[in-house]
């Protein structure tokens, strides 16, 4: 009878440390992400050398965001641009475009280029975004300028704030200028953990003295894309991210 007694006394200990289990687990998996600072939102990033996206093949769910280049100097423009930016909207995934910047051009006349090619940043759209990773055999002191020239029309002309994309190395060499820290920095580090970011960006800045995007792959496999493509966080949540868009605007 005291046996039959504890074993149905266990049972009961056993359904509660289940329950509580269970709660836990869904506690850590549906509100946990919401406030982790290690929960980050995936997106990635396209041009001309993915070929042709078949964006209804996206799942949105799993990338709320994607990228894709626009321009390049004065004239070029990429020829997937247009399929791209108009298929993002499509999918209901958030869109922005990048302009890649040669500094021996002139940076007014790119800025223009890629405003006429973009043509209209909707509201929900990421703001505009700079590429800014090779010197163009231009000077230190020439590429800043020069980049600065091309960040303060589009931001005029589009009243939205800037992001600039660059790597570790090139910032900490050719951006080490406490003015480009305004701009949220998009930075490339292909490795398993950022941990070191460009001095211009240690300051207070959009995103509290750290990236608002991190781009850690080359390599991404996302059905819908027939090739490799480069792999993003947004440093943030879901929430955070339309947050980070809202107020880009000025």
């Amino acid at each position: 009878m005291n046996s039959h007694k504890n074993k149905h006394s266990w049972k009961r200990r056993g359904s509660v440390i289940f329950g509580f289990i269970l709660i836990w687990y869904l506690l850590e998996l549906y509100f946990k992400p919401l406030s982790s600072n290690e929960h980050f939102v995936q997106g990635f990033d396209v041009s001309h050398y993915q070929g042709s996206v078949q964006w209804t093949k996206i799942d949105n769910t799993l990338f709320p965001f994607a990228i894709a280049k626009a321009t390049g100097g004065e004239t070029y423009i990429d020829p997937q641009f247009h399929m791209n930016w108009h298929g993002m909207r499509q999918n209901n995934i958030i869109r922005g475009a990048y302009h890649f910047f040669y500094a021996a051009d002139d940076p007014q006349k790119q800025a223009k280029q890629y405003l006429s090619v973009v043509k209209q940043f909707r509201p929900t759209d990421l703001p505009p975004i700079l590429d800014i990773e090779i010197t163009d055999n231009m000077s230190e002191v020439a590429l800043r300028e020069r980049s600065l020239v091309w960040l303060d029309f589009v931001e005029k002309q589009t009243r939205r704030r800037p992001i600039i994309y660059t790597d570790v190395f090139f910032a900490q060499r050719y951006l080490n200028d406490p003015r480009f820290s305004r701009f949220p920095l998009w930075i490339a580090a292909y490795q398993a953990k950022l941990i070191q970011l460009p001095t211009s960006w240690l300051g207070e800045g959009v995103c509290q003295k750290t990236w608002c995007l991190w781009q850690h792959s080359q390599n991404g496999r996302v059905s819908g894309v027939n090739a490799p493509v480069d792999l993003n966080h947004f440093n943030g949540n879901l929430p955070a991210l339309l947050k980070f868009i809202k107020d880009s605007h000025q």
